[in-house]
């Protein structure tokens, strides 16, 4: 993480604004490997229980 030091208090300059779009996108991409992860898992346990539902 970058550090941000603020020059003007109230004002965001091109700077902080990056740095807080940067952060954004980062929090996205996360949440995003989060949601394949979830979406992957949820793929397993439903070719399980198709598996055991097909065996009786």
């Amino acid at each position: 993480m970058d550090v941000v030091i603020h020059t003007e208090i109230g004002l965001p300059t091109i700077r902080t604004d990056a740095a807080k779009q940067n952060d954004a996108n980062t929090e996205l991409g996360r949440n995003l490997d989060w949601a394949d992860e979830v979406r992957e898992s949820a793929a397993i346990r439903m070719a399980d229980y198709q598996q055991r539902a097909s065996a009786h």
